[in-house]
């Protein structure tokens, strides 16, 4: 059974509805829409309840299709949009979830938990200098809880 954190709805617009309010998360997406609002890097929000039981936002439907591989081409446009987004100023963003080590060390507290021969996950977890081996061996974790 696949865990998430939210149930997407999709036809002219998407609907978020949140499982869990960790860490604030309804509240932090509902900002970041806001401030990406207009610049085409993200949906337009168009309402939120992110006091509501469950929490929603409903955002519009951005076109375009999947990716169909991976080229040079499509590198160069990532990049792009990632250089786009880093430049919108994030004033009244809140707080993320936690520094890149906190979430290590969670990380590992959730590796202890684990039954016993999954030390594999564990040893990920400790690798504070390589966030790219941590964050895949999490996504690893997470889907075994």
């Amino acid at each position: 059974m696949t865990r998430t954190t939210h149930h997407v709805e999709i036809s002219d617009v998407v609907v978020k509805r949140y499982r869990a309010r960790d860490h604030d998360q309804p509240h932090r997406e509902r900002r970041a829409l806001e401030l990406l609002r207009g610049t085409g890097l993200a949906p337009e929000p168009l309402h939120a309840e992110p006091d509501a039981d469950p929490p929603s936002i409903t955002m519009s439907r951005l076109p375009g299709t999947p990716l169909d591989g991976y080229t040079p081409a499509t590198a160069e446009a990532v990049a792009r949009t990632l250089a786009r987004l880093h430049a919108v100023p994030s004033g009244g963003l809140p707080d993320r979830a936690g520094p890149p080590r906190a979430m290590f060390r969670q990380v590992a507290g959730w590796c202890a938990a684990l039954p016993a021969g999954r030390d594999d996950l564990l040893d990920a977890a400790r690798v504070q200098d390589r966030p790219d081996v941590a964050a895949r061996q999490a996504v690893r974790l997470a889907a075994l809880l």
